[in-house]
């Protein structure tokens, strides 16, 4: 989970790669650098557009990527992601 503009700088690949071999299965955000968004659907990492203030460090959060529901999971609180744009291959 991050704010605004995730991924600026990272022109390449190896960056979304790197995360993908973190463990994580999703990254949330505000908004992403546009080439790091498109090099992660060529890699197989989703990202998940949406409003990320009510999120406190360290709380435990859900994605649903059918429906691009994001919930926070003590509260339950939950959030409509945006529709993810473009085509991932692996996902």
């Amino acid at each position: 989970m991050r704010g605004r503009n995730f991924g600026c700088g990272s022109s390449r690949e190896q960056a979304p790669r790197a995360l993908k071999a973190a463990g994580v299965s999703a990254v949330v955000a505000k908004s992403y650098a546009r080439i790091f968004y498109r090099s992660c659907f060529n890699v197989g990492l989703p990202l998940i557009e949406c409003d990320t203030d009510w999120i406190k460090d360290g709380e435990i959060i859900t994605v649903d990527l059918d429906t691009g529901e994001v919930a926070e999971a003590t509260s339950g609180k939950k959030i409509q992601a945006k529709p993810i744009q473009g085509r991932c291959r692996y996902c």
